[in-house]
């Protein structure tokens, strides 16, 4: 199909979103500080330990740009929850399978925490990033350079 006008590329990104069967999207950060704490392998169980569970929805697991938050990493983000994990270990795996993908609750040990010990769910709340205004890096986190 020929893409000739903006009304016809959002109509086919509607109807993609329609047939698309992904329910949920784990993105995993790829950058050079979360790789290094082995993003990369926890990207790769994330994925066989979803595929044990035969679960009724599709989940996707995608390995992602750097997501900047490097002194956190690895950062793991789950949509449309909107849910950001930070420091996430091997360990870790189970717990965020079983709980939030299977289970939908949140696993509080792995949300960030400000100094002031302040938990936040969604790092975009965070002042850090409630001040920037992305236009170059509107999809960081989200697309694999």
């Amino acid at each position: 199909m020929r893409i000739d006008s903006m009304d016809t590329l959002h109509a086919m990104k509607k109807t993609a979103r329609q047939t698309s069967s992904i329910t949920m999207t784990l993105y995993v950060c790829g950058g050079t500080s979360c790789l290094s704490s082995d993003s990369d392998l926890i990207a790769e169980m994330l994925k066989q330990t979803i595929e044990k569970l035969n679960l009724d929805v599709t989940v996707a697991v995608k390995q992602v740009g750097c997501m900047l938050l490097c002194g956190e990493g690895p950062l793991l983000s789950i949509e449309p929850d909107g849910i950001t994990y930070v420091k996430v270990r091997l360990e870790d795996v189970d717990s965020i399978v079983n709980q939030h993908v299977k289970d939908g609750n949140v696993v509080e040990s792995l949300l960030y925490k400000s100094s002031n010990q302040h938990v936040y769910e969604k790092l975009e709340s965070l002042d850090f990033y409630q001040r920037q205004h992305r236009i170059a890096l509107r999809n960081v986190g989200k697309i694999n350079p």
